[in-house]
């Protein structure tokens, strides 16, 4: 029992002695670690709308168990200063600028000291002197065009088109927008028609606004018609200005002439059987504003035995019409394995409107 003793006691004060050794796990240095500090989330260049606020996220690296208190100022263009407190247990708040109208330039955020209770915190991850900053680029209110051009065809007699125009922020006060609109140089052709107050009354807090302009379809034949609107000055009451941005002051309006075409429906010869009542369609490529006119005449066959005519010598299009029909009669016992052929004639009531490739038709009678 002894000797059981013994052995038991050696081998406890081996394992004693084992435990008191430095595995490799072991030798961890904690000199270097940081405490809590401040720093600013997102240090890129944030560009704000001067009138409006600026927001700038800072925050804790670690939680701490009492609000932080965050004095920052802003130099530049404009200054300010201020507290911000980030609550007990979280790790961020955000900073709200006022930004002030007519300060468009540079500006710059920065951390000046951080509190907890009467214990000043670091600055940034390399303390006091890491420069805790960010930059704010401020700039003007800018009304613009949404897009810069617009290109339409003369497919109707007239219709309305809405210019966009685009409000980098929600504007302070009732502004008023002055434009014009003009045929580029060379454009002797006018078919625009403003119906829009010029200039226009834009309302407090709105973003957007448009321009209308009717486009009239002139039914003459001339190179594209060009035309400039154009946004030459805002105006509003003092501290809550907008003003013109000048790359993007410019929407250009191109009128392409609605070119039309008269032609057979059919381009290929048709068989016709006697002693039936035909029509043969003619149709126009677009809608006229005005009435379009097409003569035509028959050849190959005599009328009144081999066929009757039952449409007038002269097709007649009503505006906003695109097909017509000539109709023939054709009798029995005449006629039969004889070769009429329509052929349509000039076409006359718009200057847009002309003959097609299909205007001749061939007709078997059978």
């Amino acid at each position: 029992m002894k000797k059981i003793i013994v052995l038991l006691s050696i081998t406890a004060a081996f394992l004693l002695q084992a435990c008191e050794k430095k595995g490799p796990g072991d030798n961890y240095d904690f000199s270097n670690s940081l405490p809590p500090y401040v720093e600013i989330s997102d240090k890129a260049q944030l560009k704000v709308v001067e009138g409006t606020n600026a927001v700038v996220q800072v925050r804790l690296k670690t939680a701490v168990q009492e609000p932080v208190t965050v004095n920052y100022n802003v130099t530049g263009t404009f200054s300010t200063s201020g507290t911000v407190t980030i609550p007990r247990d979280a790790l961020t708040a955000n900073v709200t600028i006022a930004v002030p109208a007519n300060s468009s330039g540079n500006a710059t955020f920065k951390i000046t000291e951080a509190t907890k209770g009467s214990t000043k915190l670091t600055i940034g991850a390399k303390g006091v002197n890491s420069n805790e900053v960010r930059s704010l680029l401020i700039t003007k209110n800018l009304i613009s065009f949404t897009n810069a051009t617009l290109a339409i065809n003369e497919t109707v007699s007239e219709q309305i088109i809405k210019v966009p125009i685009t409000i980098a922020s929600p504007l302070k006060a009732q502004t008023t927008l002055s434009y014009t609109v003009t045929p580029k140089a060379g454009n002797a052709a006018n078919s625009l028609t403003v119906l829009s107050a010029n200039p226009l009354i834009i309302a407090a807090g709105e973003k957007t606004a448009f321009i209308e302009i009717k486009v009239n379809d002139n039914s003459t034949v001339n190179v594209d018609n060009i035309y400039e609107v154009k946004l030459t000055g805002a105006s509003a009451p003092a501290g809550s200005e907008a003003s013109i941005d000048a790359d993007k002051a410019t929407y250009t309006i191109t009128v392409s002439d609605d070119l039309k075409k008269v032609d057979f429906v059919n381009t290929t010869a048709v068989d016709v059987t006697v002693a039936e009542n035909k029509n043969f369609e003619v149709k126009l490529s677009g809608r006229s504003a005005t009435t379009v006119t097409v003569p035509f005449t028959i050849s190959g066959g005599n009328v009144g035995t081999d066929y009757i005519l039952r449409t007038a010598g002269t097709l007649t299009f009503s505006p906003g019409s695109t097909s017509t029909n000539i109709n023939l009669d054709i009798p029995v016992g005449y006629g039969i394995n004889k070769t009429l052929k329509i052929t349509l004639g000039a076409v006359s009531g718009n200057a847009e409107t002309s003959l097609g490739t299909a205007n001749e038709l061939l007709i078997n009678l059978k």
